[in-house]
């Protein structure tokens, strides 16, 4: 099984695209989990839930002209 955290939080967009497309057939056994940026830069120990082999998804955030928080 492979784990993926996808960053969500002010500014990105398509976070639910991004977990669709990794839980899509063909992808394995696929499991899913929100990965929020205001927990990330406000607790760094967040990462620690990250294991070696995991993978973080970066959606887009094309909401701000295409930039992270610049909102």
């Amino acid at each position: 099984m492979s784990r993926w955290h996808v960053l969500v939080g002010e500014g990105i967009e398509c976070e639910k695209e991004a977990a669709r497309f990794l839980r899509l057939p063909g992808l394995g056994n696929t499991s899913v989990t929100w990965l929020r940026l205001h927990d990330l830069l406000s607790k760094p120990a967040t990462l620690d839930s990250i294991q070696s082999g995991d993978g973080v998804f970066l959606p887009g955030g094309f909401s701000y002209g295409d930039y992270l928080r610049t909102g």
